[in-house]
């Protein structure tokens, strides 16, 4: 898929603006990664990187519990629900489903596996589907901040006034050490991640 096929995709599904910007940003943060994995020597195609940042929440709709009355246009508003009653699931399953319907297999696995949970339950194997996976944790809505505060954003939006249980501190640290299998061979720390960025 090249970038012209990327804006037709939000514009078939009608990505809402602060969507595409988060994509925006984990594309950023996904590519500059993978061109420091390239040029140590790593074998990992950074443009499928960059395009799968752009697409990897293209769907996020889905997830909405809600549709914000003041989201969108009302012809936005038709297609989302349109979107929503013809697919049901998680955003990367069907956002998955959808490139692959559209033969883009490779960019509908690594969009597929971005998913929090599959971190324990399917965890990326390929380097574009880690960079991807780990890009989209350190980006919270388009601010890139550290993956602590990403985790922990999350756990509060999704869990309010819950505690961390033993599978998500199983997830965590499983992303910990995604976090350090990306970072070992390049010359790049996790905390510079966000300077290098801006």
């Amino acid at each position: 898929m090249t970038e012209e096929g990327v804006e037709q995709l939000y514009d078939e599904f009608h990505t809402p603006v602060h969507v595409r910007a988060h994509c925006l940003q984990v594309a950023r943060v996904g590519l500059q990664i993978a061109e420091e994995l390239s040029e140590a020597g790593v074998q990992i195609d950074p443009e499928l990187v960059w395009i799968a940042g752009l697409v990897h929440d293209f769907a996020r709709i889905i997830d909405f519990q809600e549709l914000p009355s003041d989201l969108g246009t009302k012809e936005d508003q038709i297609v989302w629900e349109k979107l929503r009653s013809t697919y049901q699931g998680h955003h990367a399953d069907v956002g998955a489903k959808i490139l692959e319907e559209m033969d883009e297999k490779v960019l509908s696995e690594i969009v597929r596996k971005h998913k929090y949970t599959n971190i324990i339950d399917d965890p990326p194997q390929t380097w574009e589907e880690k960079v991807i996976y780990y890009a989209d944790k350190r980006v919270m809505h388009g601010d890139v901040v550290s993956l602590e505060n990403r985790l922990n954003e999350g756990h509060k939006r999704h869990f309010p006034n819950e505690s961390v249980s033993p599978e998500e501190k199983n997830r965590r640290h499983a992303i910990h050490a995604l976090e350090k299998e990306l970072f070992a061979p390049i010359d790049l720390n996790p905390e510079d991640l966000e300077q290098r960025i801006q």
